[in-house]
This record gives C-alpha cells, sequence and structure tokens, in this order.
C-alpha cells in the first residue's frame, strides 16, 4: 500500500510519496521504507509518483525499478505530457494483462504524471477506472486542468484550493481527504492559508498528509503499510527547484526532518530527495 500526492500551484508542482514496501519472507511478511515511489525526467520536465499493488513478474525485478528503466529512461525526445501519459498506459497494461491474466481489480494500480503545457502545470492520472466502476485496463485522465475555464484554472493556482490529487488506500485516505479539505476551508475563512504559499510550505504540508495517514494507520492497528519516511520532489517551468529544510520554513526547533537538499541522479531520471523523521 501506499500513499502519494501531487500538487500544482502558480509555484511549482510537487510530488510527495511514501517509500514503504512489503517484502515476504515465507509465511511472514514486513514493511520496510525501502521503496522510491516518486520520479522525476530532466529531459521532458515531468514527474511520476506511482500507487496500489506492486506485485511485479519476477523476471522483470521490482515494479519500481522496472517503472524507472521502461518508462521514466525511456520517454520518446519531445514528446508531449499527453503522449508520456499514453506512454506510462502502454507499457504496465501489457503485463498487467500477459503475466496477471488481467485480474485489475487484485493489481489494481495508478500513476500520477504532472508537467507544464504551455506554461501551466498539469496533472493527469493513470489508472483503472473511478470509484465503482469496473477495474480495468490504465487509462490516462486528464485530471488538471481538465475541461476547467484557464482563467480560472490559473486563478486557482495562484489563490487556491491547489489541484491536487492524492491516492493510495480508498477506504482509508477518502475520509482523510475530506477532512483535510474541510480544515483548509475553515482554515481560510479565519483569514488563515494552509499551506502558506511557498514550495516548501506545500512539500511540508504534503509530506504532514502522508505520515498523517501512516500514524492512523498504526492508531487502527494496521500493519504501517505506508511508511513516515518520504520522497519530496518540486520543480517548475525552469526544472528541479532547490529544497529548504522544511523546519527552517516553518520555524520549528525539532530536530531536523530533511536528510538532503540535493537531488539524487541516476542517469536522465532525477530521484527524489528525502525527509527522514
Amino acid at each position: 500500500m501506499t500513499l502519494v500526492v501531487t500538487t500544482a500551484t502558480s509555484r511549482g508542482i510537487t510530488v510527495v510519496g511514501d517509500r514503504a514496501e512489503r517484502e515476504h519472507l515465507g509465511e511472514l511478511g514486513i514493511v520496510r521504507p525501502i521503496r522510491t515511489k516518486v520520479f522525476y525526467s530532466e529531459s521532458a520536465n515531468v514527474s511520476f509518483a506511482i500507487w496500489g499493488d506492486s506485485t511485479w513478474p519476477l523476471r522483470l525485478g521490482d515494479y519500481s525499478g522496472w517503472f524507472l528503466e521502461k518508462v521514466v529512461r525511456a520517454i520518446p525526445e519531445g514528446a508531449s505530457l499527453a503522449e508520456i501519459g499514453q506512454v506510462v498506459c502502454d507499457r504496465v497494461n501489457p503485463i498487467l494483462v500477459e503475466d496477471f491474466g488481467g485480474n485489475f481489480k487484485k493489481h489494481r494500480r495508478g500513476v500520477h504524471v504532472a508537467g507544464y503545457v504551455d506554461g501551466l502545470p498539469h496533472i493527469y492520472h493513470c489508472h483503472m477506472g473511478h470509484d465503482g466502476e469496473a477495474e480495468r485496463e490504465l487509462s490516462c485522465y486528464h485530471d488538471y486542468p481538465g475541461e476547467s475555464d484557464l482563467d480560472r484554472y490559473r486563478q486557482r493556482l495562484t489563490e487556491g484550493p491547489p489541484a491536487q490529487l492524492r491516492n493510495g488506500r480508498p477506504d482509508l485516505y477518502g475520509g482523510i481527504n475530506q477532512s483535510i479539505d474541510a480544515l483548509i476551508k475553515a482554515a481560510r475563512e479565519r483569514g488563515i492559508r494552509i499551506p502558506a504559499p511557498t514550495i516548501d510550505a506545500q512539500l511540508a504540508f504534503d509530506s504532514a498528509i502522508v505520515r498523517f495517514a501512516s500514524g492512523l494507520m498504526e492508531a487502527a492497528g494496521y500493519a504501517p503499510t505506508v511508511s513516515l519516511e518520504v520522497d519530496v520532489l518540486a520543480f517548475n517551468t525552469k526544472g528541479p527547484c532547490k529544497l529548504q529544510d522544511p523546519n527552517e520554513v516553518l520555524g520549528r526547533t525539532m530536530p531536523a526532518l530533511f536528510m538532503s537538499p540535493l537531488h539524487r541522479h541516476s542517469g536522465d531520471a532525477t530521484l527524489p530527495s528525502t525527509y527522514t523523521p
């Protein structure tokens, strides 16, 4: 299980994802924060966040590593964001059909794909159908801006609420999403803007959403299949943003949660920075 959050504002695109991965040891299973689920292509200036089932054929290695090699690093030169979203579907779907017999319900998963189109941040979502629909092959949905009026969309990017996708376990996270949205609205009515209008504040807030979900699962007696440790990424039309220690941004004195402000490069694909509690 996982939780990933992709957000678009006038300041840039931010992506946060937990690192939990379940390992099976015979009849036992353990969950460790070892799996990267957030990726970035420098050449395309596009982010990816994978969520859902991570089962993958042994001959292809782990899903995360396969996705990095066969999707992120294999984007056709000059491809549009819509074309990149379709590449995700075209690469993943044949394996879901041929190796897993098209059992989409058991292997439900999705991918956030975000980047810029004509200078505006767009967020697309490759998934297996909306809530209440029968699971099927991945299709790419153009969630933001969707069919919105572009002038209103620009206003939303500046004034809020942000364009945002949060995905993982809907039966648990759906209630969290509603509560968070209500909190933001109530605070705004009192003149308090949550998060503050900066890239670092947005990352800190979205990271807090993931960590809250992790703590809620533990409090409910579930295995911690969302990790406290998260990967983060931020970029704009010019490329990756330099990230600051979120504790400095928020003015806190608690021990730093930020490991490194630098991106870890691996070929063309850039792996995100990591917050560690």
